[in-house]
């Protein structure tokens, strides 16, 4: 009663007037309609549950707007947020279709459906008012379905059991609510992607349907519906979310409930039951102000129209039109309405804040998993580098100065992030020029030439480590066989020694059997003297007998002793023998031992490729994944953000004023068409833009300002990248396009305007990331299609249209014109005037561009992909000597003369300072190839490994690099 009070107004029931009752087609076997209000427009969609036929009436004077029957039958339809367009549900539940009213009948745009292996079904649906969304459910799951990418589907949550009904908060656009078969309302934060608020019904309750109230003092209430079965009546309740209280329980239904709702403008509750009554409930105390019952003996719902008081009901065959009249409809003063536009203003600020600060905090957590990897990746590195042979250490101690070079690069990426975080504050403008940037360096990061690299790096390894193993094993093998030498050596000494000792014990026995012999031949003394005795002719040969005996005996001695030292130098030779196989096997144990060592690293050289491989695959995969992530959240935003910030058009006085009506000295430079100019311009909010002016010979002058802004406006808006000037807004009245502002100009006045100089330099590391983004850029139009099906060609390739923004980070310019007039790529045959016509006009823009030109062009006049990589060429090789007209043959030159390194150092524009001159011969033989004389010697922008962006993005990554050690060195 508080707000009442405060008006000095008594409380009164409003009162239903019927105003309008529209009876449809007889379908006796589906008389139930089923309504639902279109958010901006009067009127009605009209269905049957079963039936394919819908319908579309004007609520206001009842006049039917379209009919027609759909290709399916209908469970359940809704308007979208496109002002021609709504979504069908089937009646099996299990695909949606979006239609488009065209001349009083349906135009199918789309479907998305459950394969046919699936168990489960759609649920019941909830369509947001103002974003490409739909809420349903599938199983137990709650599901997020955005019908504008490809039906991209985001699973939220689940409920213990099946979903029983879905809603979108009105206001706050990331708020919703679902309520399920386990007797709970969970409310949902898509931006935290969590559940802020659950209640808890009672059991055998179930949740028919969900409301939000509309009234922005009154975001926080929520009614819910709940069906009546055999032991409990229908109720509804009114819930503060916010506060997690249940504030009423409205009772009093004979029937079920069918529908309840909060009104936006005046202080009621509606509630409608299917035996035909609706009631008004207060707001204030929740008690029972009116009632009314309906001629229909069925409803099956009530809606509010739009901004208006008027309700749609929903009954059998019939739908009728009441107004809401008296009550407290003045409850609300100027003050508080007022104010409720202020909190409204705060809300949206907080809204775009909140995505603004997603959006940065997944980038910097992005950033942060990158430089980890990095780091990691490193240390892997490092140990590797460790394992490896003496000769290799200081191999060891570049890559840790590499390490800390990434890591002071890492640093130092954080510190320019967080200065452009600072900046991304202070206007939305900067804030989506700043987040394209950045994600474009992080696809610049995760290119997958980095992975390239270290498996590089790795089979090198491999093959040095192979290679030693392998002079390992014919070190081994030459062992081996020295081995078996001595071991044949050995056994050989061996067998002499036998034969030696054989030979030995053979001489002993002669011995022994000639003393033998000996003494048997010869008696003892006794017998010699008795034999002295005989006579003296038997002494003599007794004497000689004698004689010959001593004679042997010191034969055989001397032959004996010989024998003996024969065997004592054999014996010393056998011990010298032992000790050297002593030595060889150990030498051999040592072999073997290091052969065994030299096997287990590279068993473990081998276990580590593996090892890196798997992590290698495992790192493309999710580099993979975030990569697609980051188009898909960076789409979705510009996305959103083109839906809440439409392009403003300019008045002719606005864009005078912003120019200083067009002075001459506000000029910055002259476009690809004759009388097209760009002008420095501020705004009355003091914004800084570029102004390009059309002359009265530009097509723009000569189309009509719809064809134009379909055929050019609408195509620039979605021309969405990094290094493309952003389109800010247009003035049909002056022929004028209003784009962001470059404050350190074109990048022919940085290399080569002599009159009127730059302040410092352009250095070259600068120049080779500068040749990434516009190369970038040109592949973005050739991916891009026109409504014809063909590629975007800019045709004006050149420094003059590369523009520079405070970062300098490169946009290129004049794409409009490659809008203007597509068709003249190929000369018109119409008719004959026609024919000089655009003959002309192309043969003005080659005089204009003859430098940029590629010869096939004077001859065809067909503008291709082919064209723009000739003058994306010309513009590479000027920005390697700083020559414009001659850039061609001073290249040529110098790449000739091969031997002569310094010839090539000295066409390098010295004003860039020191270049790293191998870098710059790769980049211009790349330049030499796009400007070929023969097209098909030209390169295309992606091809693997030769193409213009692959090759270029790799120098720009190794000059980073480079710069990085440098830096590293310093320290």
């Amino acid at each position: 009663m508080a707000d009442g009070n405060e008006c000095g107004e008594t409380e009164t029931g409003p009162q239903l007037l019927r105003k309008l009752d529209i009876t449809l087609p007889d379908s006796s076997w589906a008389p139930m309609v089923q309504i639902d209000v279109h958010p901006h427009e009067p009127w009605v969609l009209c269905t049957r549950t079963g039936c394919s036929l819908l319908q579309v009436w004007n609520y206001e004077d009842g006049t039917q707007v379209a009919s027609g029957e759909v290709q399916e039958r209908v469970g359940e339809a809704k308007f979208l947020m496109q002002r021609d367009w709504f979504v069908v549900q089937d009646y099996s539940r299990r695909r949606f279709d979006i239609y488009e009213m065209k001349s009083s009948n349906w135009q199918h745009v789309t479907r998305v459906e459950q394969s046919p292996d699936s168990a489960s079904v759609y649920g019941s649906m909830a369509v947001h008012e103002s974003l490409p969304y739909i809420l349903t459910s599938n199983g137990s799951a709650v599901i997020l379905l955005h019908w504008r990418q490809n039906w991209e589907e985001i699973q939220l949550g689940h409920h213990c059991e099946g979903v029983t009904a879905v809603a979108f908060h009105p206001i706050e656009s990331g708020i919703f609510a679902s309520s399920g078969y386990d007797y709970t309302i969970k409310i949902w934060d898509v931006d935290s992607m969590s559940i802020i608020r659950t209640f808890y019904t009672e059991r055998r309750s179930i949740v028919k349907s969900i409301k939000f109230c509309g009234r922005f003092s009154k975001r926080s209430l929520m009614i819910a519906a709940h069906c009546a079965n055999s032991t409990t009546p229908g109720v509804a309740r009114v819930f503060d979310f916010r506060r997690g209280v249940c504030l009423a329980e409205l009772t009093g239904h004979s029937a079920g409930f069918t529908s309840a709702f909060l009104h936006p403008r005046l202080p009621y509750l509606f509630s409608a039951s299917g035996d035909g009554e609706i009631r008004v409930w207060s707001e204030l105390d929740y008690h029972l102000v009116a009632s009314y019952i309906c001629e229909s003996t069925f409803l099956t719902g009530i809606a509010l129209c739009k901004n208006s008081d008027l309700l749609i009901v929903g009954g059998l065959e019939t739908f009728s039109v009441m107004e809401v009249k008296g009550g407290r409809k003045t409850w609300v003063s100027e003050t508080r309405m007022e104010e409720r536009e202020k909190e409204a203003a705060h809300a949206k600020l907080d809204l775009e804040t909140k995505i603004r600060n997603v959006v940065v905090g997944m980038e910097l957590k992005r950033q942060s998993e990158i430089i980890d990897d990095l780091r990691a990746q490193h240390k892997e590195e490092e140990r590797t580098q460790a394992e490896r042979v003496v000769k290799l250490e200081l191999a060891v101690s570049g890559l840790k100065a590499a390490v800390q070079s990434l890591e002071a690069e890492g640093t130092s990426v954080k510190d320019e992030r967080a200065a452009l975080l600072e900046k991304l504050e202070r206007s939305e403008l900067e804030l989506k020029t700043k987040i394209r940037g950045v994600v474009s360096k992080m696809k610049l990061k995760c290119r997958s030439e980095i992975i390239d690299d270290l498996r590089t790096q790795h089979q090198e390894e491999m093959r040095a480590q192979a290679e030693r193993v392998l002079a390992l094993e014919l070190v081994v093998n030459g062992l081996k066989a020295v081995v078996q030498t001595l071991e044949a050596e050995g056994t050989r000494m061996k067998d002499e020694r036998a034969a030696l000792l054989g030979k030995l014990e053979m001489s002993k026995l002669q011995c022994e059997k000639v003393i033998e012999e000996f003494r048997a031949n010869h008696q003892p003394n006794e017998k010699a003297q008795k034999e002295r005795q005989q006579p003296q002719g038997l002494g003599t040969e007794a004497d000689k007998s004698e004689t010959g005996a001593e004679e042997l005996k010191t034969v055989v001695e001397k032959k004996l002793e010989m024998t003996m030292l024969r065997v004592e130098q054999l014996e010393c030779e056998r011990a010298e023998l032992l000790k050297g196989l002593d030595k060889s096997d150990k030498r051999i144990e040592n072999l073997e031992s290091k052969m065994e060592l030299a096997v287990e690293k590279l068993e473990r050289s081998v276990l580590r490729s593996e090892n890196l491989e798997c992590e290698r695959a495992e790192l493309l995969e999710k580099l993979e994944k975030s990569d697609k992530r980051i188009e898909k959240l960076a789409q979705r935003f510009a996305e959103e953000l083109s839906l809440q910030e439409p392009l403003r058009e300019y008045s002719l006085r606005e864009v005078q004023g912003a120019t200083n009506n067009f002075d001459p000295e506000n000029k910055r430079g002259i476009g690809s068409r004759e009388g097209s100019c760009l002008y420095r311009g501020k705004l009355c909010d003091g914004t800084l833009v570029l102004v390009k002016k059309s002359g009265t010979l530009s097509c723009m002058q000569e189309m009509h300002p719809a064809k134009f802004k379909t055929e050019v406006v609408d195509i620039l808006l979605t021309l969405q990248h990094p290094h493309l000037l952003t389109l800010l807004g247009v003035c049909y009245e002056g022929g004028c396009l209003v784009f962001e502002h470059t404050p350190n100009g074109s990048v022919k006045e940085w290399i080569g305007n002599v009159e009127n100089p730059r302040t410092g330099l352009l250095p070259s590391h600068v120049r080779f990331r500068i040749m990434v983004e516009v190369a970038r850029a040109v592949h973005f139009l050739h991916s891009s299609r026109l409504a014809n099906g063909g590629p975007i060609i800019l045709r004006a390739i050149k420094p003059e249209n590369i523009f520079v923004d405070g970062n300098f980070v490169a946009k290129i310019g004049d794409v409009d014109q490659a809008l203007l007039v597509p068709e003249k790529r190929v000369t018109q045959k119409s008719t004959k005037g026609s024919e000089d016509e655009g003959s002309n006009s192309t043969f003005l823009f080659l005089q204009a561009n003859a430098q940029y030109v590629a010869p096939e062009l004077w001859q065809s006049r067909v503008f291709d992909e082919k064209t723009d990589v000739y003058a994306l060429g010309v513009t590479i090789l000027e920005m390697l000597t700083g020559k414009f007209g001659s850039a061609i043959g001073v290249i040529q030159g110098a790449m000739e003369e091969e031997e002569d390194a310094a010839a090539f150092e000295t066409a390098l524009d010295h004003s860039a300072g020191a270049w790293d001159v191998e870098l710059a011969k790769e980049v211009a033989k790349l330049g030499l190839r796009c400007v070929s004389l023969d097209r098909r010697n030209r390169p295309n922008m992606m091809e693997e490994g030769v193409g213009i962006l692959p090759v270029l993005e790799g120098v720009a990554l190794k000059v980073v690099v480079a710069e990085a050690a440098e830096v590293n060195e310093k320290l």
